[in-house]
C-alpha cells in the first residue's frame, strides 16, 4: 500500500469510528482537533523539552513537519451505560518520515467502573499533567501501548469508614509494540490507591502502589525461543512469582516471572483559599530488596502549587530524582540493579525507542534498552497567563549523569558489564513555550478556535548536543461538527 493511500484510509477511518453507534436524542456532536507544527533546531537532533513527554509524536532526530488530526465522540448514554470512542492520527515529515495511529480507542463507564480498549495516551500515579517530569513507572515520553484494562478511576468510600477511606485501582493488560529482542512481549500492569480524609477535610493522605511486568513473547535467540504465557504463567505474573520449574530461563525461576518494575507512591494534598498545594514521593520497586525500602533515597520527590484561577502563575512544580543507589551495599557507591533494563527482556522498559518513564532516563540508538540510568536530576516547572492573554510553560532540568551498570549493543550480544560514564556528566535543559487565540470566531456561537504556539527549547552540557538552541510553531484548530 502507497503512502498516499495509507493517508487516505487512515484519514477515512479517522472520520468514520466517531459515528459508530449513534444514540437517538443525544448530542452526540463530534469534537475535533487538528495540529500542524514545524520542528527544527541548531544541532541533528532537537534538545530534550521540544521533543520529550509528547507520547512520541515528534521525531527527535532533527527537522520535522507533524500534521495530527483527532476527533473524538463525547459520552453518550445507553441502558445506563456511558461509552465514548476517539481516533488519533499523526503524518509526520522528518528523517523517519511515518504515517502512524497515535490513539484509537473506546471506553465504556457503568458505575463506578471504567472499561478501556485500544491505544490512548494515558500516565500512571498522581502527577502535574503540564510540568512533571512524569512518573517513574508509565510517564508522558514514549507512544501508548495498545491493552485493555478495566479500573475505577475516581476515588470510592470504603463502606464501614465514614467516607473516611477511599480506593481506586486500574488493572490493564497490553501488547508491546516495535522492534524488541523479545518479539511479542505482553504487559501486565495494575495499581492501587488509598485516600484519607473526609470530603471537608482541607488536607487529605493518599498512598498506593504501581506494579508493571513485561512478560511472554518470543526471544530473539532461538536458544531461548518462546517465554511463558500461559494463564498458569499469567498467575505468577499478577502475584510476583517465579517461573515453573520447567521454565528454560533458570533465573527467571529462581526470582520471578518477566522483567517486573514499579513504585510505592505517597502523598498531602493541602487545599487553601484558591490553591492546592501536593507533595508527593515515589519510591522505586525494583526487586524484592527495595520493598524493604532499602533504596529509601532513590525516587522521585515533588512539590507543586496549583491556583483556581487565571493569573500570571497558575502552576508552580519542583521536582528531585535520584536513582544512584540502586540496591547497592554499604561500601559501594553504587548497586547493580540496573533500573529498566533486564538480562533477559533486554530492550528494557522502552517502546519505540523511547523510556516509558522518565525523560532524564535516556535511550540512544547505539544501545538496546536505556544507555543513562544512575543519575540525580532537579527540575522545576511554571505555567501561568500574560496579559493578551497568552499562557506561557517554563521549564528547567539539571541532571547528573552516570551512565548505566551494564549495556547491550544488539540483540544476542553478551551484554557491556560496565556502561558507567568516567565520571559525572552534567546536563542542563530549558524550555519556553507560548500559546495564544488568533483572531475571533466570524460565526456567532462557534465552537470552533484557533491557537498558535511557539516553542523554544536550548541544551548545554555535556550528554546531549551541547549549545543546541531548537524552536517548534505550531497552529491547533479546536472545533466540534
Amino acid at each position: 500500500m502507497g503512502f498516499s493511500t495509507r493517508v487516505i484510509a487512515a484519514l477515512a477511518f479517522l472520520v468514520t469510528i466517531p459515528f459508530a453507534q449513534p444514540v437517538a436524542g443525544q448530542d452526540n456532536a463530534v469534537q475535533y482537533r487538528a495540529t500542524l507544527s514545524v520542528s527544527a533546531a541548531r544541532q541533528d537532533t532537537l534538545p530534550l523539552w521540544q521533543a520529550a513527554n509528547q507520547f512520541g509524536v515528534v521525531d527527535r532526530a532533527g527537522t520535522s513537519a507533524n500534521l495530527r488530526l483527532a476527533a473524538y465522540l463525547p459520552p453518550s448514554d445507553w441502558n445506563g451505560i456511558t461509552y465514548s470512542v476517539a481516533a488519533d492520527v499523526v503524518g509526520r515529515v522528518s528523517e523517519h518520515s511515518s504515517l502512524f495511529l497515535q490513539q484509537m480507542y473506546g471506553e465504556a463507564r457503568y458505575g463506578n467502573f471504567l472499561l478501556r480498549a485500544g491505544r490512548k495516551e494515558e500516565t500512571a500515579g498522581v502527577v502535574h499533567p503540564s510540568l512533571s517530569l512524569g512518573s517513574t513507572t508509565l510517564g508522558t515520553n514514549a507512544a501508548p501501548i495498545t491493552k485493555v484494562s478495566l479500573s475505577w478511576p475516581e476515588y470510592v468510600t470504603v463502606p464501614g469508614t465514614g467516607a473516611f477511606v477511599g480506593i481506586k485501582g486500574y488493572l490493564g493488560h497490553g501488547w508491546l509494540g516495535g522492534n524488541r529482542v523479545v518479539d511479542g512481549a505482553l504487559l501486565h500492569e495494575k495499581n492501587v490507591y488509598l485516600r484519607l480524609g473526609f470530603a471537608d477535610w482541607p488536607i487529605k493522605g493518599w498512598g498506593g502502589i504501581m506494579h508493571y511486568v513485561t512478560w511472554g513473547g518470543t526471544h530473539v535467540d532461538p536458544e531461548i525461543g518462546r517465554l511463558p504465557s500461559g494463564l498458569d504463567d499469567y498467575l505468577r505474573v499478577f502475584f510476583v512469582q517465579g517461573a515453573s520449574e520447567d521454565s528454560a530461563v533458570n533465573p527467571e525461576i529462581t526470582n520471578v516471572l518477566g522483567n517486573s518494575l514499579g513504585a510505592y507512591h505517597f502523598g498531602l494534598d493541602l487545599q487553601l483559599r484558591g490553591v492546592l498545594i501536593r507533595v508527593h514521593r515515589q519510591f522505586y520497586l525494583e526487586d524484592t530488596v527495595s520493598l524493604e525500602f532499602r533504596n529509601a533515597l532513590d525516587g522521585l520527590w515533588g512539590l507543586s502549587l496549583t491556583f483556581d484561577d487565571r493569573r500570571i502563575v497558575t502552576g508552580f512544580l519542583y521536582e528531585h530524582v535520584n536513582t544512584i543507589r540502586q540496591s547497592s551495599k554499604a561500601d559501594e557507591p553504587r548497586g547493580t540493579d540496573n533500573y529498566y533494563n533486564h538480562f533477559l527482556y533486554a530492550t528494557g522498559w522502552t517502546h519505540r525507542g523511547q523510556a516509558l518513564s522518565l525523560p532524564v532516563v535516556s535511550t540512544n540508538n547505539r544501545y538496546v534498552g536505556v544507555y543513562n540510568n544512575i543519575l540525580l536530576a532537579h527540575h522545576l516547572g511554571l505555567e501561568g497567563t500574560i496579559p493578551g492573554p497568552i499562557d506561557y510553560r517554563l521549564l528547567f532540568t539539571y541532571s547528573r549523569n552516570y551512565g548505566a551498570h551494564s549495556l547491550l549493543e544488539a540483540p544476542g550480544e553478551p551484554r557491556i558489564r560496565d556502561g558507567r560514564f568516567g565520571g559525572p556528566v552534567h546536563q542542563r535543559s530549558l524550555m519556553l513555550e507560548v500559546s495564544h487565540a488568533v483572531g475571533r470566531p466570524r460565526v456567532v456561537g462557534s465552537t470552533r478556535a484557533l491557537n498558535a504556539f511557539t516553542r523554544l527549547a536550548y541544551d548545554w552540557g555535556d550528554l546531549l548536543p551541547d549549545s543546541n538552541l531548537g524552536i517548534t510553531v505550531g497552529l491547533t484548530l479546536l472545533g466540534s461538527l
